[in-house]
């Protein structure tokens, strides 16, 4: 009689243990399946490791990472060519924006700039530690001021203020509110999306990757695209060839960030909106191009790019801050003027000299950011390169074009070598997102093919 009711309560100790074990089964794929639906989908196996060392030997840093997608014309019946992603365009498009795949291809090993001229090891990057933005005024303080602003002024709504200078600064200060605060938001989702799936026992979501070169029959990027024109970077140049290759149409050029009467224009500007905004502008677009815009800029070497904007001011009596260089020697003036100190920074991250006259290391985290967000770079020192490569990404082909297009080159006297010292120690950010805008230059050459690239190049004048 004992020894039944022993058997008897083993098997029920093994019935419940077993019981408990099936829910644990159960709960873990319920997590994994969540998962899945969240990131459309998306297959999540990782390759044997004998794989792993196949795809770490490719002679393309683009291909050193597990999936490798076919993305020629043979494969259009491969229902899992797209990898969850809706469609091909949504798909490339997130393939071309480097911060997606800078932490997992070879290119971050490898250093691009002049070591000659710049050591690059003096630079460190700096460590991001603040978790929230702390831009003032607030959204909620902005609003606020624009409710009272509507009062004072007696109208019924915003759009009766469109033409008011008050309210224009009210509505850029709240865009830049959003802007950081939306940058700290992603840049700490991003930071802890991998050590979230680890800790819930997920597999990590590594970003697909397509077959080199990419069908290059038609243009990569989407309309409109968005081109920051920094100062001082063969920005007129590329005006007169997005100019000459749209014809006009869809094109409008920019000389400040727009205000809100001149939006219209704005969303009229179906295929490129170029000009010295900060980053950002897509904020503004209509809501057709919010999920088809494309943002590109050229990026210069920082000391000569500083050198240029001095000697500019000082042989432009028309520019406003002629002035100021005129009557300040160079070393006065990089103390004086926020042109001379890390100005690439300052434009990629969204703030103006009005919010920082000196970029803080929080802005040099968002101009970092936002550089690896955009779709294409070009490299001022590389012009002919930079046009090769629209050819490309955006069908501009022009056999003909010159170094500069907007003025004789100004002459200036040769630059101490102290000054060029303060010149770097006044722009580390800046250095640090020119190597950056290298490595992408790199792939972006990698992306249609080098031979392709080679034989465009050959063809340009």
């Amino acid at each position: 009689m004992f020894r039944l009711s022993f058997i008897r309560l083993t098997l029920l100790i093994l019935i419940v243990a077993s019981s408990f074990y099936l829910l644990i089964i159960i709960n873990q794929n319920s997590k994994i399946i969540k998962l899945t639906t969240k990131t459309k989908e998306i297959e999540l196996s990782k390759p044997s490791i004998q794989k792993q060392k196949e795809i770490s030997n490719t002679a393309n840093p683009c291909e050193n990472i597990q999936y490798i997608i076919n993305n020629n014309n043979n494969n259009n019946n491969n229902n899992n060519k797209n990898y969850g992603f809706k469609d091909d365009s949504s798909l490339l498009n997130y393939f071309l924006t480097y911060k997606n795949y800078y932490d997992i291809e070879d290119y971050k090993n490898k250093i691009y700039i002049n070591q000659t001229k710049y050591r690059l090891l003096k630079y460190s990057v700096p460590k991001l530690t603040k978790r929230f933005s702390t831009f003032t005024p607030t959204i909620q303080e902005t609003d606020n001021n624009i409710k009272k602003l509507i009062v004072s002024e007696n109208v019924t709504d915003e759009y009766k203020l469109i033409y008011n200078k008050e309210y224009h600064k009210l509505v850029l200060k709240k865009l830049r509110a959003n802007m950081v605060e939306e940058f700290f938001d992603d840049y700490w989702r991003d930071f802890h999306k991998s050590k979230y799936s680890l800790d819930h026992g997920i597999v990590p979501f590594q970003p697909p990757t397509l077959k080199l070169p990419l069908n290059i029959t038609k243009p990569l990027l989407t309309t409109p695209i968005l081109y920051m024109h920094i100062p001082k970077c063969a920005g007129h140049t590329s005006y007169v060839l997005f100019e000459n290759y749209f014809r006009g149409k869809g094109v409008i050029q920019l000389w400040t960030h727009p205000n809100p009467d001149v939006y219209y224009d704005v969303s009229k500007a179906s295929n490129v909106i170029l000009g010295h905004y900060q980053y950002g502008i897509h904020k503004v677009l209509p809501d057709q191009y919010k999920k088809t815009y494309s943002y590109m800029t050229m990026l210069r070497d920082p000391v000569d790019r500083v050198i240029s904007h001095y000697y500019y001011h000082r042989n432009n009596a028309y520019d406003p801050e002629y002035l100021l260089a005129k009557t300040s020697t160079f070393s006065e003036w990089l103390d004086r003027s926020p042109r001379g100190n890390n100005e690439m920074t300052r434009f990629l991250s969204g703030l103006t000299k009005d919010e920082e006259f000196k970029p803080t290391d929080e802005t040099f985290h968002m101009a970092l950011y936002h550089l690896r967000s955009m779709k294409f770079v070009g490299i001022t020192e590389r012009f002919k390169e930079t046009i090769a490569l629209l050819k490309f990404y955006v069908g501009i082909e022009n056999h003909r074009i010159r170094e500069k297009q907007n003025a004789a080159k100004i002459k200036h006297p040769e630059v101490p070598h102290h000054i060029i010292e303060a010149i770097k120690k006044r722009n580390n950010y800046d250095i640090l997102l020119y190597e950056e805008a290298l490595k992408m230059f790199e792939r972006q050459i990698d992306i249609v093919g080098r031979d392709n690239f080679n034989d465009q190049l050959n063809k340009i004048l």
